[in-house]
């Protein structure tokens, strides 16, 4: 009887996530075993869930001296930070495109090729990816088989979209389910290059989009439409002054356009300038003053937008530099999920 997906996925293992190859031995499963086992308990989360596959005797490309340490050295925080960009614009492309799942898989060979030089070939590259990924919560779901449709164990995952790779057909139902394991697949691994980082630093989004007082309203609103962006900040103050920084938020621009006078007609609005449009009295557009509760500085604790965000909501945190109070990020609730 043909065996289902999920069952040679659980029967594989690591086995899934390699090709054919020079065998590693028993001394290469041990070091893959070990590796894990040693991020886990220094990681203080759940331990494994039994022990690698035994295909890594067969079928691993890790040499014996490779270890956890020797990854750890090659990633750095700004080696990090960088992935967990390349990850992360990968996974919006291939949210855009449900058949783009490729995207994901060029970083990962990226990655790869750091981690392990010299391995040609995704499968072999796959390994020493695991080991990192494995400092995510994440990487053992820790639910009951029958939850698994939900949380997909990540060398499953990795198993996928291995497959899809290979496939010669990227197109159709496959491309989509591909491209959305390779998703999950993507959340994983950015968690667990975050894991350990606490400054707004290393999650704000750095150059925000911003919008003007004197762009017209329509020019606001199609860009918060193409971007998805629920907020943008704006600079309220004179020319040559210090910033004083509020932020016009998509629910303000629907009730200002949506909510008019008898008599003043949508294209009035549309076109008039965000200047004139907060001048418009008891009907004019609301900012919000970001100023006082919702700025802090690059170098501050997330912990301190969280605390915030559970007495004010989750606004947006504009990150500001010095006493200059330059513009230099934003941080919302999305970023730190």
């Amino acid at each position: 009887m043909a065996m289902s997906m999920a069952d040679t996925a659980r029967s594989g293992g690591l086995l899934a996530i390699l090709e054919q190859g020079s065998g590693g031995g028993q001394q290469a499963e041990r070091t893959l075993e070990s590796a894990l086992q040693r991020r886990r308990r220094r990681a203080k989360v759940l331990p494994m869930k039994g022990k690698v596959s035994s295909a890594v005797r067969s079928r691993s490309h890790i040499t014996p001296e490779w270890g956890d340490m020797e990854l750890d050295s090659k990633l750095t925080k700004e080696v990090r930070l960088s992935f967990r960009d390349q990850l992360r614009e990968a996974r919006f492309k291939a949210q855009k495109d449900a058949e783009a799942f490729e995207e994901i898989v060029f970083v990962l060979e990226r990655l790869g090729t750091l981690l392990s030089p010299g391995s040609i070939g995704l499968a072999r590259k796959l390994p020493s990816i695991v080991v990192i990924a494995s400092d995510s919560p994440l990487f053992y779901s820790g639910v009951p088989d029958a939850s698994h449709e939900m949380l997909a164990p990540f060398e499953r995952l990795c198993d996928q979209v291995r497959q899809a790779r290979n496939d010669a057909m990227h197109e159709g139902f496959a491309a989509r389910h591909a491209t959305a394991r390779a998703i999950e697949l993507s959340i994983i691994l950015e968690n667990a290059l975050m894991n350990g980082f606490d400054k707004v630093s290393d999650f704000m989004v750095r150059n925000p989009t911003c919008a003007a007082i004197w762009q017209p309203v329509s020019f606001i609103r199609q860009t918060m439409l193409a971007t998805s962006f629920s907020c943008l900040p704006v600079n309220t103050a004179p020319p040559d002054s210090k910033p004083q920084w509020k932020l016009v938020s998509d629910k303000a621009i629907a009730r200002y356009l949506g909510l008019r006078p008898n008599g003043v007609e949508l294209k009035d609005r549309l076109f008039k300038p965000l200047g004139k449009a907060i001048d418009d009295g008891d009907d004019g557009l609301n900012l919000i003053n970001a100023s006082n509760n919702l700025t802090c500085r690059e170098e501050d604790p997330v912990s301190k937008i969280l605390q915030t965000w559970r007495d004010e909501g989750g606004l947006a945190f504009l990150v500001v530099r010095g006493d200059s109070d330059e513009l230099v990020g934003i941080v919302t609730p999305y970023d730190l999920l």
